[in-house]
């Protein structure tokens, strides 16, 4: 098992708690460049990381870490990673919005989604990024739209960048298909199954039904409490 610190920091492996750090600086394009006198072959000794390993962790296991660990972690990793791959960005957006660091999450949807278009990695001329592509979808979904899989169901708490109108996207979940859209005040669900189907999501703490057929739109405007889950009537 990993070591961990007492306010949450898992170690990238071990024995890496005790490498050199290293001050991370940025080129024009805000992408994060090696420090003077380091590559790629020379950074063994280093704290400096190529893509998140340990932010993905907290990403793909939602349920197996707290709110607090999974901001100490970005907090402590962020910094420190080149972003070398072009799916990092992807994963820094969608936890950046998670863990409450949205302004950073913008930054890094740009990236990804301009990987290719400015050729901020160098390297687009051998091929487009489209994993890359895959990663700016998950961004929208579960980023901006904060779609999540928490305890087996579907749910979602959306956040949208002050400059953005609206997003929207669609999920196929137990072979149906659900359609979601979202603005600064609202989300609203469609959920396409048979006749009086229905699933249950939780938007922002609170309980939706969608029944087959029904557009549901939630006020985002309106919290559950803290560690509840209310049921939201249909509108």
């Amino acid at each position: 098992m990993p070591a961990v610190t007492d306010d949450g920091v898992i170690e990238q492996f071990d024995g890496y708690f005790g490498l050199e750090t290293l001050s991370v600086e940025h080129d024009d394009n805000d992408m994060p460049r090696y420090p003077p006198g380091y590559h790629h072959y020379n950074l063994a000794g280093t704290q400096l990381i190529k893509q998140p390993d340990v932010v993905m962790l907290t990403y793909v296991l939602p349920d197996e870490f707290s709110d607090e660990v999974k901001l100490t972690n970005y907090e402590y990793y962020e910094p420190l990673t080149l972003h070398k791959s072009s799916l990092s960005p992807a994963i820094h957006c969608i936890m950046g919005i998670e863990v409450g660091d949205p302004g950073s999450a913008v930054r890094y949807f740009r990236r990804s989604a301009f990987v290719d278009l400015v050729d901020n990695q160098g390297n687009t001329a051998e091929g487009i990024h489209i994993a890359s592509a895959g990663g700016t979808w998950q961004m929208i979904v579960n980023g901006f739209g904060g779609f999540r899989v928490r305890n087996g169901r579907m749910t979602f708490k959306p956040w949208l960048p002050p400059g953005w109108d609206a997003i929207a996207f669609r999920l196929k979940w137990h072979g149906n298909t659900v359609s979601v859209s979202a603005d600064h005040t609202a989300a609203t669900f469609e959920l396409a199954a048979a006749e009086g189907g229905e699933e249950t999501i939780l938007v922002d703490g609170r309980e939706v039904t969608l029944p087959a057929g029904t557009a549901i739109s939630v006020d985002l405007r309106v919290k559950a409490p803290p560690g509840s889950a209310s049921r939201h009537p249909a509108s």
